[in-house]
């Protein structure tokens, strides 16, 4: 719930640090429900899904950050220049301090680093020092020069990775979390609620609010009940039909926000064993989903778009129009008959290798469109002899079961590109040795690519190379794209500064605010 509190009384209620108080007379704490989580009481910056939380927070910043066209653009650095293949040098702004009152330097940008990339610390990032391919880091005062093991075109986008973002290498008792954003980690209930506090020494400006609670919500029809109760004064995961009804009927005292993203929902697929093994079976699967009924249905028709390829249209530079799925139940119950999974008995079931032909598929809470859309799926291929049984689990539990092949399908939901860079979304899912690879997927030729899209620096020669890559992933679909999320979120009447960003990696910004 917002809430209105003299500066004095704002110590008391939030802070667990000794920093100033906000100069306002009278300051807001806004509450935003979302349906991610930290699960620490001190969040791991170092950890995906922490570092996501963290810089939703306005805790954490990075040096690079991506605008609303998701092109790459300055934050803690204030230029980047590529000055030899293996060179870049970053340019830092200079007036900058830490949580603490420390200032931001060279120095402490690679002592951020170095910890990620010593496997002794707590800190050890692997996965990021994989992105960054780091030989050396070199300071001069305000200026950071990375040189990295081999040419490296996609380094600055790793840069505006949420893992990145730039820490003191270790807390205090008082500031477990020192970094440099325009909020304050105060706590953290995992589970539950990250509470941060107004930083009135940020570079940006004093922020427009006294401090924020991110409240986890993974219900959406709680969030939405809690918006509509004044509980919370944005619902960042709102359900998509209701968003829909609303617009249909009236919104009353809420303001209603809608915009693409790059989020794509798709289906892994178990090629380890099962079904799914099969190219011609994989192929079926993907021609008996009519994607236009499947958003008009799952997503309540507010402007989610069936995918044609991984990429939306948001990057636009990057799809390959040459490439398209298409949508065509007789073609897919042909490949079937012709693939031999026939209907044996009459039951209506296909059979494969002597059984029928029943589909695993598992998906998860947290995104409304997403138990809709399994359900939906389940009639589609029931209509071309295709058995679906359908699970909700936790999202960890339901990758672990595809590595283990328990399962034949992971309904998911992910941002293709949250650092900007086309190639983040194959090389963390589909390259042959990728620790989240869960479905067993195994093509040197992408590896390769991948591998080559790192070393081409020239723009046309990149969009080339992921030309091929997204014809090889939809030729032998691992992932069976369904479409492209339109985010949409309301709030309050007084919530001021809000917008959606195409990577959903920033809600909380110094310019957030309330107005009573």
């Amino acid at each position: 719930m917002s809430q209105l509190i003299r500066a004095p009384l704002l110590l008391a209620a939030l802070s667990l640090v000794a920093l100033p108080a906000v100069a306002q007379n009278e300051v807001p704490v806004m509450t935003i429900s979302l349906s991610g989580s930290a699960p620490e009481s001190v969040p791991n910056p170092r950890a995906q899904g922490a570092a996501w939380h963290l810089g939703r927070a306005g805790i954490a910043e990075t040096l690079l950050r991506l605008d609303q066209d998701l092109r790459l653009a300055p934050l803690l650095a204030t230029d980047w220049e590529n000055t030899a293949p293996d060179t870049w040098v970053l340019t830092l702004r200079d007036d900058v301090t830490f949580h603490d009152g420390s200032l931001l330097d060279g120095a402490a940008v690679k002592a951020s680093f170095d910890v990620q990339g010593d496997e002794q610390q707590s800190a050890y990032n692997p996965r990021l020092m994989r992105l960054l391919d780091l030989a050396a880091i070199e300071t001069d005062g305000f200026t950071v020069t990375f040189r990295t093991n081999a040419p490296n075109a996609a380094f600055p986008y790793a840069l505006v990775e949420p893992t990145a973002a730039i820490l003191r290498p270790a807390g205090t008792a008082d500031l477990p979390l020192i970094a440099t954003g325009p909020y304050v980690f105060v706590a953290n209930e995992p589970g539950r609620r990250l509470s941060a506090r107004a930083f009135p020494d940020y570079w940006g400006g004093v922020p427009a609010l006294a401090g924020v609670h991110l409240d986890t919500i993974t219900d959406l029809q709680t969030a939405r009940l809690a918006l509509m109760a004044g509980d919370t004064d944005l619902a960042f995961d709102f359900p998509e039909t209701d968003f829909a009804r609303l617009q249909r009927d009236g919104v009353g005292d809420l303001q209603l926000f809608s915009a693409p993203t790059a989020r794509l929902f798709f289906m892994t697929a178990n090629l380890r064993n099962g079904p799914l093994s099969a190219p011609a079976i994989r192929e079926a699967v993907s021609l008996a989903i009519d994607r236009d009924v499947l958003v008009d249905i799952a997503a309540g028709g507010v402007g989610a778009v069936p995918a044609r390829t991984i990429f939306p249209e948001i990057m636009a530079d990057w799809i390959n129009r040459d490439m398209t799925l298409t949508d065509d139940p007789a073609r897919a119950a042909a490949l079937l008959d012709a693939a031999g999974a026939v209907d044996s008995n009459g039951d209506g079931l296909r059979d494969w290798n002597g059984a029928p032909l029943v589909l695993r598929l598992a998906t998860y809470e947290g995104r409304a469109a997403l138990r809709p859309a399994a359900e939906t799926m389940q009639a589609m291929l029931g209509a071309v002899g295709i058995g679906v049984e359908v699970r909700v689990a936790e999202f960890d539990a339901n990758n672990a079961a595809l590595r283990a092949g328990e399962i034949d399908l992971h309904l998911q939901a992910w941002v293709t590109a949250p650092v900007g860079d086309p190639g983040y979304f194959p090389e963390t899912l589909f390259v042959s040795d990728a620790g989240l690879n869960d479905g067993g997927y195994a093509n040197e030729r992408l590896d390769g690519l991948l591998v080559a899209a790192r070393t081409a620096f020239d723009p046309g020669e990149r969009r080339a190379i992921f030309d091929e890559v997204q014809e090889i992933l939809l030729t032998d679909l691992p992932l069976i794209p369904l479409f492209h999320a339109t985010q949409t979120s309301a709030g309050a009447m007084g919530l001021r500064g809000f917008a959606i960003h195409p990577a959903e990696t920033v809600i909380v910004t110094p310019e957030l605010g309330l107005v009573p």
